[in-house]
């Protein structure tokens, strides 16, 4: 979020974090979004949020595409 922030002030001045809140309070959260999250050298053991995903495909859509991939791994274990 600090990197976020900190482009938003270089692009927007004034209104970064106008234009932060709505960017993240209305409009990622109708992406799909996903965190990536991962581990930093100093702490291995800890994961953290290192990226967010976010995808203009409708959430509808992809849970069709996962039961078409369950459909296919339930024949693929009954032909074996």
């Amino acid at each position: 979020m600090q990197e976020a922030h900190r482009q938003y002030k270089r692009r927007y001045a004034g209104k970064a974090l106008e234009h932060q809140t709505r960017m993240y309070g209305e409009t990622i959260p109708t992406r799909n979004l996903h965190f990536i999250m991962g581990t930093m050298a100093a702490h291995p053991r800890t994961f953290i949020v290192i990226g967010l995903l976010r995808s203009g495909l409708d959430p509808a859509e992809l849970a069709k595409q996962s039961d078409l991939l369950q459909v296919a791994a339930r024949r693929d274990v009954q032909s074996k």
